[in-house]
Order: C-alpha cells, then structure tokens, then sequence
C-alpha cells in the first residue's frame, strides 16, 4: 500500500506542475507544496524499501 501510495504521489506530481491557469494558485506557497510533495514520496519509497529488507531478514533469519 505504502509503494502504491509513493508511485501515485510521483506520478501526479508532473501533473500537479502542469496544472494552471488563470483560477490556479501558483507562487512560494504551491512551489513549498510541491517540494513536501516530492518529499513524502521519497519518504514512502524509502519506507517501503527498508520493509522489504526487514522482510528479506526475516525469511532469513526468523529470529
């Protein structure tokens, strides 16, 4: 869930970029926006990531 989450996050966020137009807010605000953004996705795919380690280690070593 956490992946799926991250690769949606990602995916959208060009969107998110292109999407303006005469009753869209852009500026510091929207830029702040997308930059936590980009951050939370990189903090999902990182997540998901050491979950899968965690899960490796586990089949490993089920201690």
């Amino acid at each position: 869930m956490l992946a799926r989450l991250a690769a949606l996050i990602a995916h959208e966020l060009p969107a998110a970029r292109r999407w303006s137009g005469p009753d869209t807010w852009r500026g510091p605000l929207a830029d702040q926006v997308d930059d936590d953004l980009r951050v939370v996705a990189h903090l999902l795919s990182d997540a998901v990531d050491e979950l899968r380690r965690l899960e490796l280690a586990l089949d490993i070593d089920p201690r």
